[in-house]
């Protein structure tokens, strides 16, 4: 367990070769004692390494056929789905695991890793651009908008930041502005690069979209940062991501 907390604070700080292999190191510790969450906890560490890289999407065949293997992962595996699909640009892959997510009333098991659920949803609705969504993943966000989505083994960043994109969605850009304000001061606190590259690239996005001249300058400086950071640290599809928006039309 301290391996794979070594593993999960890599994680946090934003080096995802650091993070594989402590997150292998643990596997080898647990396989070698006979733990038998080991390899449930690595592979959840290792698609978190993936979605720093930018290539969660690629395992997606993977995580298909762990649910089928292990039912204690079952009702994790839709949203990590959906948040694969979305990254992955196959948004009408990730919108029907919404519409299966919306039509039982975005409830998911109040368990450790509800919260690890939401945001992993919330990702997905962000990237399809889904506003008749992002309205309820919002509101049942927002109690928790001073934590960290953490499973313990892996952390998918501020939930600010999901809220931040959320709201952009819906178009309430002051609300959004707030929100990435918070994750961008959670991220220096922590000196976490990920979450700070990740943040900066969605709100420079937000700020291209609402069209406002001092906020688009601003928009941009971000963008350019979150691309900088994503060449450094290979945040694949940080950098690309931050590179299209740079590359829009005024």
């Amino acid at each position: 367990m301290h391996t794979v907390s070594l593993a999960a604070r890599s994680l946090i700080a934003g080096n995802p070769d650091e993070a594989e292999q402590r997150a292998r190191q643990a596997l080898q510790i647990g396989t070698g004692t006979g733990e038998p969450d080991a390899a449930t906890i690595f592979g959840a560490q290792i698609q978190a390494v993936s979605f720093q890289r930018g290539t969660l999407g690629d395992l997606v065949p993977i995580m298909e056929q762990a649910a089928t293997q292990d039912p204690g992962v079952s009702n994790f595996v839709p949203p990590i789905l959906a948040m694969a699909h979305a990254e992955a640009d196959r948004t009408d892959k990730a919108g029907l695991l919404l519409d299966e997510f919306a039509a039982k009333d975005f409830v998911l098991p109040l368990d450790t890793m509800w919260l690890s659920g939401m945001v992993a949803y919330a990702e997905a609705v962000i990237e399809c651009r889904a506003s008749n969504l992002a309205g309820p993943v919002f509101q049942r966000l927002r109690p928790w908008a001073n934590q960290l989505a953490c499973s313990g083994a892996t952390s998918a960043g501020p939930v600010s930041h999901f809220l931040g994109g959320l709201a952009t969605v819906l178009k309430r850009y002051e609300t959004a502005d707030d929100y990435f304000v918070q994750a961008q001061a959670f991220s220096e606190r922590v000196s976490s690069k990920y979450f700070a590259a990740r943040t900066n690239l969605s709100y420079g996005r937000m700020l291209l979209e609402r069209q406002d001249r001092s906020g688009r300058e601003k928009g941009r400086r971000l963008l350019t940062k979150a691309r900088t950071a994503a060449a450094v640290n290979g945040y694949g599809n940080v950098e690309r991501r931050a590179a299209a928006a740079l590359k829009a039309p005024p």
